[in-house]
């Protein structure tokens, strides 16, 4: 009972983006249960997203070692690989979750976007996305990707019928917004694009990628000026978005 809730209460802490205060919590379930697997493998997952890769890793590897046929812990490590730029192992690990379960949406959605953009193999990475909707078709997570998969194979349409479902299952808006409107403006409708993208600052008006996208459609519409403007806002709230600079430069040319 005092892991559970140690567990539970990590999670919150976490959610409240207070990820000391979770790691703290989940140390102290591990103590209580040093061989707890699914345990040890929520922790390394918390040190990645905290950038502590080495005890991270330990803790995932360690993890796989006590439970090699869980498929989530697998997927979890799988995830790390990805994440360090360790494409072959992210891999393995999701082809062996999804044959050790072929109903795990999660390892597919995982390997899909791997295949995307790791792998550079956007059939795969289109097949597998596809088969994670069919398997959770209420996540809006997976509509999302699977319309911004879309949207980068020119399927235009059907990426927006993509983003149209996640905005229906209550997905975080103001990306899916974003990647409408680069959608709308391909197809010409350039004012439906505006109107998104708008839509999406209101919601969240300090997100740099939002200012990339709509200094993106400036630069199309050949509103050079003000996409410079678009751009350096993208780039004040963050300075390493590296295609900000790419369009930028192209608006200033």
């Amino acid at each position: 009972a005092a892991v559970a809730a140690l567990i539970r209460r990590a999670r919150v802490y976490e959610s409240d983006k207070d990820p000391k205060r979770a790691l703290a919590d989940l140390d102290e379930a591990v103590k209580l249960e040093p061989e707890n697997a699914p345990l040890l493998a929520a922790r390394g997952a918390l040190l990645a997203r905290m950038g502590q890769d080495k005890p991270a890793i330990s803790d995932l590897n360690r993890a796989v070692r006590m439970a090699p046929a869980d498929t989530e812990i697998l997927a979890a490590r799988a995830s790390f690989y990805a994440r360090v730029e360790k494409p072959t192992l992210a891999l393995e690990d999701f082809t062996k979750a999804i044959d050790l379960d072929p109903k795990f949406a999660e390892a597919y959605n995982g390997r899909g976007a791997l295949y995307a953009n790791a792998l550079k193999e956007p059939e795969k990475a289109l097949r597998d996305v596809m088969k994670a909707v069919e398997l959770k078709p209420r996540e809006p997570g997976y509509h999302y990707n699977l319309g911004s998969l879309r949207l980068r194979n020119r399927l235009y349409f059907k990426a927006i019928d993509s983003f149209n479902m996640a905005l229906a299952l209550k997905g975080p808006a103001a990306r899916i917004l974003e990647r409408r409107a680069d959608a709308e403006f391909q197809i010409g409708d350039h004012s439906g694009a505006m109107r998104d993208i708008e839509a999406a600052l209101e919601k969240d008006p300090r997100n740099a990628g939002i200012y990339d996208t709509l200094g993106h459609i400036r630069l199309r519409a050949r509103d050079y000026e003000q996409a410079v403007r678009d751009l350096s806002q993208a780039l004040q709230l963050d300075d390493r978005l590296a295609g900000a600079y790419q369009h930028r430069g192209l608006a200033y040319g």
